[in-house]
Parts: structure tokens; C-alpha cells; sequence
């Protein structure tokens, strides 16, 4: 089922493997800290209307830098309540940009208790490391 669809993002989610997919566009280089924000709100608001209990999302296009302050936001605003509304795992396709590669994970290790997360470059092996 589509949740999202943007230029920046679009986002679905599987019922039968209670999983939400993300996957960024290179047109979040033009990503601003608001917009950024407001859709990690809706992970949260998805996480409450669905049984989502991981997300796979694929940031190998992903080109916006994630600022320290925003980093801090997400790890002390949205993992806990991701956490508290029952999502468990987190998977990145990473980017092949260094810099914003290197903001996400930063991002997601400011609070490693939260959401177990991990990293990978096949998006089979994402979902299967997910399902398990």
C-alpha cells in the first residue's frame, strides 16, 4: 500500500511482512530541515495506523545532509516513539554519497538502544535480515 509519494520520497507499506519501504530520490538534495522533518512525523504517524514492526529504507539516493541538530532530533523525537509503537528493526540500502551516508548513520548510532538497525547494500538481504 502507498503512503508517500513525492518528489523527495516515496514510501509504501508490506501488511503481510508488517514492513514500511522508503525509498529516497536524488531530488532530496533540495530536501529542506522542515521537510525532512515532517516526514520522519509521518514514519511516527504511519507506525501508529499500521503494524509496522521494521522499514527498509534505500538512501542510495539520498543527497541531503542530515544536520547535527536534526540528527538529534530523530534520535531523541522520533526512535523513541517508533520504538514505543512497536517498530523493532531498521534497514538502510546505503548511499553510495559519502557525506549524507555518514549523516544517517551517525544519525541512527546517537540512540542504538532504540530501533536495531543495520546496513546494506542488497535490499534482499535487508528484508530477509528484517523478517528474521
Amino acid at each position: 500500500m502507498e503512503l508517500i509519494q513525492n518528489k523527495f520520497i516515496e514510501v509504501s507499506y508490506n501488511e503481510d511482512k508488517k514492513i514500511m519501504y522508503a525509498k529516497w530520490t536524488k531530488e532530496s538534495k533540495d530536501l529542506t530541515g522542515e521537510e525532512f522533518k515532517r516526514i520522519n512525523e509521518q514514519y511516527v504517524e504511519f507506525a501508529e495506523k499500521y503494524d509496522i514492526q521494521s522499514f527498509l529504507l534505500n538512501t542510495e539516493d539520498f543527497l541531503f545532509t542530515i544536520s547535527i541538530d536534526l540528527q538529534t532530533w530523530v534520535a531523541t523525537q522520533i526512535l523513541p516513539q517508533l520504538k514505543e509503537k512497536g517498530v523493532r528493526k531498521g534497514a538502510f540500502i546505503i548511499s553510495e554519497e559519502l557525506i549524507s551516508q555518514l549523516s544517517i548513520e551517525q544519525t541512527m548510532e546517537e540512540n542504538p538502544k532504540l530501533v536495531t538497525v543495520n546496513y546494506f547494500s542488497d535490499e534482499g538481504v535487508a528484508e530477509k535480515w528484517l523478517l528474521s
